[in-house]
């Protein structure tokens, strides 16, 4: 081997550190003697690295990731089109201008990098079906992708595995001195690109070979993409297959020698669910509201993976939620924060400026219905936001027209004014004292206790659910007692012994520690009120509670129970609880 391989793999053992300054020494003479024998993925692959241990100053990063640029693209230049190391190149030089754009992302530059991947990523998927698309190996270099390795020397070879490779895996081995890269196929590269035509060409040519939950995902996608009438169908289809995504055993995963991603279950699963719920308003207007709030509510809270459009996504649709008066959802305001929040770590796409319109003049649009609806009326902002709206291709004309019907409905209600009673309402309709303790459970959880639970039971003490918190200085043990309606003088009655068992039944020391010794409360909360003829018993009584025994009671009615609801903001918590137990808000 050349003095060049073993100068890279030296400085490969141990992997190198950022601010390694003897390993990027070394990398850029590997990589210079490299380019002088024109071995230019070698000189590629040793600059990239040597970004890696440079880390920490920033000229010297610059210089660099440059390097490796150049010399991805002189191997191109210098290859046959079809060169195993020419293709290599190709997905490297990707990488790097992505990386190039991730981190000059602030710069007048940062665009120019995105766009020159993009022509990169074409390139190999051209070539990958120029090249390859009639070997007897097609429906890798196609569909399933290829493991291609060398020594940076000598010829790349191909290897087919047994499954899908995952875009990015990359293995090497200081031993020896052999690195393995993913060549991720065509299909890929072309649904990357929103290329669908392009991919479905692909699906035509190799309709077998889509025999994993992701490629049978993927597949599903593009034709919903393709054809808009099918959408619903075929994104549901697409949400069923990457849901049935999988952990590899272990014997699996040690012959891959690569991890597995649940990007299909956490990510693709959700957006494609949501995203058929979307597809169907087209068709089922009549719907739209539920179907909004079905959509955003799949694609509701963290996904664990930042994927821009996905995320740009959600927030588009959870603020259509909020445009129909469904929940969960976002105010344009808050939806515009978060959009240009979260825009600047994922990057730009091309229809943000749209995108940030829409949210800017729907906010305004909203505002101006609560202070002074004639007036709105007249500036034409919320029909602006709209057609803004349906010009960002991940909601379009059709599901705008198909929703504006709803979105007008809800502003009209809001030029109307509030409707503050609902909760009042929704709590006076449940009858079912288990639904009531699921609901306070759920509301006493939102403060994040150190302990809740349902313990209503043949012996339950008097207790329906117990709470273990910290409140300030000290800890504090909820008992609550949950009761439906009204109090009588025979409910009271009831309630009075149950109340009084809380504080003379024992509590298991897995729930409460002997060495805890927190405060305990008892608590009577009940969606009614009491009668004339109660209350005066209900105060005489726990007046002599406090001052014989030393207990200390609190009693939340219908009233208390919405004020503790508004004032800590558990509205979307009330809401989310109603739908647990099967009940509809009472508006």
């Amino acid at each position: 081997m050349s003095t060049a391989h073993e100068l890279f793999w030296k400085a490969m053992k141990p992997f190198p550190k950022h601010g390694d300054k003897e390993s990027l020494q070394l990398l850029k003479l590997a990589a210079s003697q490299w380019r002088d024998a024109k071995k230019y993925f070698g000189a590629g692959y040793s600059m990239a690295w040597a970004e890696k241990a440079a880390w920490g100053d920033e000229e010297e990063v610059r210089s660099c990731m440059s390097a490796a640029l150049q010399d991805y693209q002189q191997c191109v230049d210098t290859q046959e089109p079809c060169s195993y190391e020419g293709l290599a190149a190709l997905i490297k030089w990707s990488a790097q201008l992505d990386a190039l754009y991730t981190y000059f992302r602030e710069s007048n530059d940062a665009g120019i990098y995105r766009a020159s991947r993009e022509e990169v990523l074409e390139e190999l998927a051209q070539r990958l079906a120029t090249c390859y698309g009639t070997s007897s190996h097609a429906e890798y270099y196609l569909v399933k992708g290829v493991w291609l390795e060398s020594d940076l020397e000598e010829d790349w070879k191909p290897s087919f595995p047994p499954y899908e490779v995952n875009w990015g895996e990359e293995t090497w081995n200081s031993v020896n001195g052999i690195v393995r890269i993913t060549l991720p196929p065509a299909f890929h590269l072309l649904v990357t690109l929103g290329d669908y035509q392009g991919a479905h060409s692909v699906i035509e040519r190799c309709p077998d070979a889509f025999t994993t939950p992701g490629l049978r995902g993927w597949k599903a996608a593009v034709e919903g993409f393709l054809r808009q009438d099918e959408a619903p169908e075929k994104f549901a289809e697409a949400a069923d297959a990457f849901a049935e995504d999988r952990p590899p055993s272990g014997e699996e995963l040690e012959q891959r020698q690569v991890g597995w991603s649940s990007m299909n279950v956490d990510l693709w699963s959700k957006y494609f669910r949501s995203r058929s719920m979307l597809a169907t308003t087209v068709g089922e207007p009549r719907r739209a509201k539920e179907l909004v709030r079905t959509a955003a509510t799949a694609i509701h809270g963290h996904l664990g993976w930042g994927h821009g459009g996905v995320i740009r996504y959600q927030i588009l649709v959870q603020t259509l939620a909020h445009l129909v008066g469904e929940e969960p959802s976002l105010s344009p305001e808050q939806a515009r924060e978060q959009f240009l929040r979260d825009a600047s770590w994922t990057g730009a796409e091309a229809y943000d400026a749209v995108a940030v319109q829409f949210l800017s003049l729907a906010s305004q649009a909203f505002e101006g219905f609560k202070t002074d609806p004639a007036q709105e009326l007249a500036t034409g902002r919320l029909r602006d936001a709209l057609d803004a709206l349906a010009r960002i291709p991940l909601i379009g004309p059709d599901i705008i027209e198909a929703v504006t019907h709803e979105i007008g409905a809800n502003v009209w209600n809001i030029s109307l004014g509030p409707v503050r009673t609902w909760i009042y309402r929704t709590l006076e309709n449940i009858k079912n004292e288990d639904h009531l303790r699921r609901i306070i459970l759920r509301l006493v959880q939102a403060s994040l206790p150190l302990y809740a639970q349902i313990v209503h039971g043949p012996i339950e003490w008097g207790r329906d659910i117990v709470v273990l918190l910290k409140s300030d200085d000290h800890l504090e043990l909820r008992m609550y007692q949950v009761k439906c309606g009204d109090l009588t003088i025979p409910d009271w009655r009831t309630a009075r012994a149950q109340l009084e068992e809380m504080f003379q039944g024992p509590l298991p020391e897995s729930i409460v520690p002997n060495d805890l010794n927190p405060l305990h409360i008892g608590i009577l909360v009940y969606n009614g009120h009491p009668n004339a003829n109660v209350a005066p018993l209900m105060d005489g009584w726990h007046e002599e509670q406090r001052r014989d025994h030393g207990r200390e009671y609190q009693f939340i009615h219908l009233d208390e129970l919405v004020q503790w609801i508004s004032r800590d903001r558990l509205i979307n918590e009330f809401r989310r609880a109603i739908a647990d137990v099967g009940l509809d808000p009472i508006v």
